[in-house]
Formats: structure tokens, C-alpha cells, sequence
């Protein structure tokens, strides 16, 4: 394993896309392959495929205007053509808090470029919430 940068620069793109809702920014960094995953923070958002996932952003981007992401600290590592990514940021709500966020990701470098095959951002609760006891952290 080695780190990779160009992962970490892709991360960044994603949120630069979402801040200023550019569609074809956030689009630039989705796999069109086989395979892709996309899960978002709420229950019902689980979607594969380019497609549905470009047109998923469409309709969140044309809701809510743009994701307003503060950036973390990506840290990506790979072998060879796969990679993946961590990161820590965060979405700063209209009243201006900041909703901290959990992002993971898998990049597949193809035709001499870097796009994301899954994308995972989830918001952490406390083991008690749930699972309805404290466990070991």
C-alpha cells in the first residue's frame, strides 16, 4: 500500500462540486463501470449505477440549491489502479452548525483517470442510541 494523493485531490473535487452544485463537476468523479455503489446518510439512500446516481444529485442539488461541505482531511491509500479514501468533514447547516460527517470511498483509476466506484458517507450516533446499551470504544 502506498499513499495516493490523486485520491485525497478526487475527494476534495467532490465537495468543491457539492458546495457550488455543479453537476458536472460531482459527475467528473463517478465511475461510469459496472458495479458502483453510492449510500447517503439516510435510510432509503442506497443507489448503483452511474445514471441513477448522477440523477440522484440532480434532484438533491435542485432541493436543497447546494451541500455546503467543510472540508476534513482525506487520507487515501491504494495498490495499483485501486484506492480508497477516509475522511472526517462535515456539513455546515443554514443555521450555520456543523453536522460532522464519516466518508469513505473506493476509486479505480481508469483511461488514465480517477473516478469513485463506491462512496459511503454516514453521520455517527452513539452506540447507545443505536443499539440501546453502551459498548466498549
Amino acid at each position: 500500500m502506498k499513499r495516493y494523493p490523486e485520491v485525497e485531490d478526487l475527494t476534495r473535487a467532490i465537495y468543491a462540486g457539492m458546495r457550488e452544485a455543479d453537476l458536472a463537476d460531482i459527475t467528473a468523479t463517478i465511475s461510469t463501470q459496472d458495479g458502483l455503489v453510492w449510500i447517503g446518510t439516510d435510510p432509503a439512500e442506497w443507489w448503483t449505477g452511474h445514471d441513477t446516481v448522477v440523477e440522484v444529485f440532480r434532484a438533491q442539488l435542485e432541493a436543497i440549491g447546494s451541500f455546503d461541505i467543510v472540508d476534513g482531511d482525506p487520507i487515501g491509500y491504494g495498490d495499483g489502479d485501486v484506492a480508497w479514501v477516509a475522511d472526517q468533514p462535515a456539513v455546515r447547516l443554514p443555521d450555520g452548525t456543523e453536522q460532522p460527517l464519516r466518508v469513505t470511498g473506493v476509486a479505480h483509476c481508469t483511461d488514465g483517470g480517477w473516478r469513485f466506484v463506491q462512496w459511503h458517507v454516514s453521520i455517527g450516533v452513539p452506540n447507545a442510541d443505536a443499539w440501546g446499551t453502551e459498548l466498549p470504544t
